[in-house]
């Protein structure tokens, strides 16, 4: 089943997450029309709006060599961008495929989060000792911090276990960044 994955924003969805606008297509140029792409499964939409680089909004939640030292790949530097009401996204393509990491962060409430844990589909897992509160399923890793709601999500080619390992570890790092 092909669905769009968003970050909750009190009682609605912004569809605030990653992909090709945060390019699918490689290289380091940030885009700013909606586009989307597949991470962890289901489409991701990235939100039109201001460009953003590394270092800056949910590009400055993880970086090159973060993403590229947890996945053990080499990567192209975070590209993506903010929205009006200050959600970004960010991605960062692996070098030589369509695969990548994306994260994005937003306003977020108790309520947006357990409004993406009921969609999200397959295994969720409670993630503990990470902000909040959080859960890691096979749409990617949620995590409520204060006010703000982040999420990683990875679309590369690696068995299931290892993506949620790697999820869990780039999305500890995002949060911790704060």
């Amino acid at each position: 089943m092909r669905r769009r994955v968003g970050v909750g924003v009190g009682g609605g969805v912004l569809v605030a997450l990653v992909a090709a606008a945060c390019s699918g297509g490689g290289g380091d140029e940030a885009e700013s029309g909606p586009t989307s792409s597949t991470l962890f499964g289901p489409p991701i939409s990235a939100p039109p709006g201001t460009p953003i680089r590394e270092g800056e909004a949910a590009c400055a939640l993880l970086s090159r060599s973060d993403v590229a030292a947890i996945l053990d790949r080499a990567v192209d530097s975070g590209h993506g961008s903010r929205s009006e009401d200050g959600s970004s996204a960010c991605r960062w393509n692996v070098s030589g495929t369509d695969g990548g990491v994306a994260v994005a962060r937003g306003p977020g409430s108790e309520q947006a989060l357990t409004g993406e844990r009921n969609r999200s589909e397959g295994e969720i897992a409670v993630l503990s000792g990470i902000g909040d509160r959080g859960f890691i399923s096979d749409a990617g890793a949620y995590v409520l911090s204060g006010d703000t709601l982040v999420a990683v999500f990875i679309d590369v080619d690696q068995p299931p276990a290892e993506r949620r390992a790697a999820a869990t570890e780039l999305i500890r790092t995002a949060v911790q960044r704060l």
